[in-house]
């Protein structure tokens, strides 16, 4: 595996989740959005769950550790 590349698909991955947990917390948290919004937001919560589960895929497939670094909370 070239150099670094799991440490890129562990960023990628950890900024989907990141996304997906934050369109979930908007949902759950303004529960007096209007409802197209809220459902919109599961909607996108539920892409980057897609897209979380793609890169999982293709470190596990190249053998990248996705526990091997830890990421920063900063991205």
């Amino acid at each position: 595996m070239p150099e670094g590349v799991g440490d890129r698909l562990r960023s990628a991955a950890f900024a989907e989740l990141q996304a997906r947990t934050a369109f979930l917390w908007a949902a759950e948290r303004f529960s007096d959005a209007p409802g197209p919004l809220r459902e919109a937001w599961l909607r996108l919560a539920a892409e980057e769950d897609k897209h979380l589960g793609w890169l999982l895929a293709r470190m596990e497939a190249l053998g990248a550790d996705v526990a091997g670094r830890p990421v920063s909370a900063q991205l």
